[in-house]
């Protein structure tokens, strides 16, 4: 396990590590990169042999859960603007994955980019799409649950605390 430094961005982030990778080890079209937010603490086995095999198959993978709740959209934040199909619509994890090749395009076409052009991507799989790549998706858990508030730290506590 090699510790890196994090970029100003999440972009920046998994740029230094592809440029680690690029100065550290042997790559080929087989390369698989498995990227994962160090929020998520309940990431299985499972999920991460999922994502290299769909990285493998499709170039690219996201983890996915379905969407239990109705998904609204709004344009101005204050009127509800569409309501998707909730049969089409899934909420993001991570790991994301990727062969190599794909992951380091897609960031050349990004960091190519004047800064003020850049558009901000939340994640890795946002970038990739952009580039016109697809991303398989391979199914998350909702254990593998993002802590990002106060309430999130508390679930997590209790889960912990049950022994799951």
């Amino acid at each position: 396990i090699t510790v890196i430094a994090g970029g100003a961005t999440r972009n920046g982030t998994l740029e230094n590590a592809i440029e680690y990778i690029e100065s550290n080890c042997e790559t080929d079209e087989d390369t698989v990169i498995v990227t994962h937010d160090a929020v998520r603490p309940f990431l299985t086995h499972r999920i991460i042999c999922e994502n290299v095999e769909a990285a493998k198959k499709y170039g690219a993978c996201d983890t996915v859960i379905p969407a239990t709740d109705t998904i609204v959209s709004s344009e101005d934040g204050k009127m509800i603007s569409s309501i998707p199909e909730r049969n089409k619509m899934f909420q993001g994890q991570t790991p994301q994955s990727f062969r190599y090749s794909i992951v380091r395009k897609a960031y050349d076409d990004y960091f190519a980019l004047p800064e003020d052009k850049r558009p901000e991507m939340t994640d890795d799989c946002g970038l990739v799409l952009s580039a016109g790549v697809k991303i398989g998706m391979a199914m998350g858990d909702k254990l593998n649950m993002k802590i990002t508030t106060m309430e999130d730290l508390l679930l997590v506590k209790s889960i912990v605390r049950a022994g799951r």
